[in-house]
Parts: C-alpha cells; structure tokens; sequence
C-alpha cells in the first residue's frame, strides 16, 4: 500500500476532536533539526519533516521558509500537496 501525505494539522487538535489541517500554503511543521531555509522537505516517520535526500523528488512536500532550529521545534513552510 502506497501511503501519501495529505496535510499537516493547523493547530494542535486533541484526540477525537476536530481541526483544520492545511494542504496548501503557510503553516507551521515540525522538524527534524537539520532543515534550513530555502531546502525542498519531505515527510519523515517520525512524523516531522526533513530535507529531501537523494532519490526523494517524488516526495517534496514544500519548502521550508526559515532554519527548523532544534529536533521537534515548529518552524514556517509552505506546503504544496
């Protein structure tokens, strides 16, 4: 089974609740730690994001507007699903 990313959340939602989750446009993401301003990302298992490594076009997910700082750190992108 192929998995896909469909959006990422636009605010914290609590479990069984509803949300807004953004599939085009600005929105905050978590990183990974690695990704600076400017890189394409991809999606991680981890459930943040990292910069696209080789062989991962097929996978681009945005790009990241500023440096995600440290692993698990919010951090602007835009998102293009």
């Amino acid at each position: 089974m192929k998995r896909r990313v469909l959006g990422v959340a636009g605010h914290a939602i609590a479990a069984g609740s509803y949300g807004w989750i953004v599939c085009h446009g600005i929105c905050e993401a978590k990183g990974d730690g690695s990704v600076a301003q400017g890189e394409a990302i991809v999606s991680h298992t981890s459930g943040q994001v990292d910069t696209m490594g080789t062989n991962e076009e097929p996978s681009i997910i945005g790009m990241a507007l500023e440096n995600d700082g440290s692993a698990g750190d919010l951090f602007t992108i835009y998102l293009d699903l």
